[in-house]
């Protein structure tokens, strides 16, 4: 018994435990679903406080930037303000310098009106002038034929009454012993014959005074020539010895028979040592052989000389010391400046329609500068030829495109002591032809200074043209292993100065014709533009002064 209630006790206590372990089990499992839910419950809360937190976050973002505006704002507006106030203030000063403005524009226009009646005065004056100058010169040209008719009339009774006389010895004619008195422009006189009457010594004297300073203004009795030598190079003609010879023996005859002593100032056969007297030479030079006017064009000069059937008169010294009644020639070949009284026997003008430039020869010592003038005005060449002193100046008259043209052409001297003469010629220089020897690198190299001179001398941009001189002279000095100058060095050194480049050789005379007519079309083409600036310009200047007269 107490077995069997043992194991119903057991059993009992087992189905016990079972119960209790499936109740249990249940209350588990519920617990554990109760726990799930609310972890789920409480990972939406999570995501929604995260979510709730990142809102407040933007909000706090929000505010930040809404203070932020309101701050800028705030300061966009104080800006405004101060705008506003010198706004304000810039209106008034507008307003006081229209006012000044307007003041300045009409005291512009009185003085465009004053200096409009002054130029009409001026042209008017001009005109008047010109044509009393003309009416002189229409005067001298009949007075110069007279005096022709007189000297011809002279000279055939002369010959009549030499013919008819029975002298042993014969004296030259007058005519034939006529000297200058000491001037390249001076009168000529004449070593009287000895029976010849003092009646008709003062007459013939008389006559041949006004025949010699009337001669220039005659068509008839003169001719022009392309070139002009100014007498300031150290080049000798090869009769120059001779000629000078000649004319000392003469001047010497004259001395005794009329006792007049002709002194010419020494310092004027000098070359110019400094700047100053650089200019006045140049000055000097302009004002006897170069006129400008807007209207006419440019004038050419020319060399007026006799024309004889017979004789051609006697070259003047170059330089004349009296002293005893006998008169030197020296050797060198300076002529003294003319003077203003004989400038019209100097020069005479041009067509209206033929234009003068004016070129400055620049580069380096012994480069071929005096050659190259020689062979473009001259065709020559001389091998030995000394070098410049200060300047040297040429005339040419070339046809350039069916048009007439006259060229001033400026040799200067390449020495250092003579580089501040040179630089003061670019300074009325419509171009420079500046040259370098091709088979010498130094004066190629000195290129760019000579361009800085001309940039600082010149008061415009002035056309230039580079030209690589003694180009026979590169093959055999490559040949013997001299450094020389290629055309591509020359070239490249043109374009970066903006100039035109030719390779020249003065010895043969390739292109230097051709680079002076390069030159030259450049010239006239800047004269052109320069011209037509100034016609807008004075057009424009009309019309404003036309509106101007039209409101008031």
């Amino acid at each position: 018994m107490e077995e069997e209630m043992d194991q119903q006790i057991s059993r009992a206590e087992e189905k016990c435990r079972q119960q209790e372990k499936e109740r249990l089990e249940l209350d588990l499992e519920e617990e554990r679903r109760r726990w799930e839910a609310e972890k789920v419950e409480l990972q939406a809360s999570v995501k929604k406080l995260q979510k709730m937190e990142a809102n407040a976050r933007k909000d706090k973002s929000k505010e930040d930037s809404v203070g932020n505006l309101k701050r800028k704002l705030e300061n966009l507006m104080q800006e405004n303000r101060k705008l506003k106030s010198s706004l304000t203030e810039s209106n008034t000063n507008a307003a006081v310098l229209k006012s000044e403005l307007t003041q300045l524009q009409a005291e512009f226009e009185e003085k465009c009106e004053d200096l409009d009646r002054w130029e009409r005065n001026s042209l008017l004056d001009y005109v008047t002038e010109q044509q009393s100058l003309s009416r002189q010169l229409e005067m001298l040209q009949n007075t110069n034929k007279k005096l022709n008719d007189t000297n011809d009339s002279l000279r055939e009774s002369l010959g009549r009454g030499k013919r008819s006389s029975n002298r042993p010895s014969r004296t030259p004619s007058p005519f034939l012993q006529r000297d200058r008195d000491g001037s390249v422009m001076s009168d000529y006189m004449m070593t009287p014959e000895p029976d010849m009457s003092p009646e008709l010594l003062r007459s013939l004297r008389g006559s041949f005074s006004s025949l010699e300073d009337l001669t220039a203004c005659d068509p008839g009795k003169r001719k022009c020539s392309n070139d002009i030598d100014s007498g300031h190079s150290t080049m000798k003609d090869p009769e120059e010895s001779d000629n000078e010879f000649t004319q000392s023996t003469a001047i010497s005859g004259l001395g005794k028979h009329s006792g007049t002593e002709s002194e010419i100032d020494d310092s004027k056969t000098e070359a110019p040592d400094s700047q100053d007297e650089a200019m006045e030479s140049e000055g000097e030079a302009d004002s006897q052989l170069e006129h400008r006017h807007k209207g006419q064009g440019r004038q050419a000069v020319t060399t007026v000389q006799r024309q004889h059937s017979t004789r051609v008169l006697p070259q003047a010294p170059r330089k004349i010391v009296s002293a005893g009644n006998v008169a030197h020639v020296a050797p060198s070949r300076q002529v003294p400046p003319v003077s203003a009284s004989s400038q019209v026997l100097s020069s005479t003008t041009a067509p209206a329609d033929q234009k003068m430039f004016k070129v400055v020869l620049a580069g380096d010592a012994a480069v071929g500068k005096s050659s190259f003038i020689l062979r473009l005005c001259k065709n020559e060449f001389r091998p030995n030829m000394n070098s410049t002193l200060g300047v040297d100046f040429q005339m040419k008259t070339m046809v350039i495109d069916d048009t007439p043209v006259t060229l001033q052409i400026w040799d200067t001297a390449g020495q250092e002591r003579f580089r501040s003469i040179a630089k003061s010629y670019f300074r009325r220089a419509d171009g420079v032809l500046l040259l370098y020897d091709c088979t010498y690198e130094p004066s190629f190299v000195h290129v760019r200074e000579w361009v800085d001179a001309v940039e600082d001398g010149a008061p415009r941009t002035l056309p230039i043209m580079l030209c690589a001189n003694k180009l026979d002279l590169r093959n055999d000095a490559i040949k013997s292993g001299q450094k020389v100058i290629l055309k591509g060095h020359g070239e490249e050194m043109a374009r970066e100065h903006g100039a035109l480049f030719c390779e020249t050789s003065a010895k043969e005379g390739d292109n230097v014709q051709d680079a002076v007519e390069k030159l030259m079309r450049q010239m006239m083409q800047m004269d052109s533009d320069e011209t037509r600036s100034n016609i807008l310009d004075l057009n424009k200047k009309e019309e404003k002064k036309s509106k101007c007269c039209g409101g008031s």
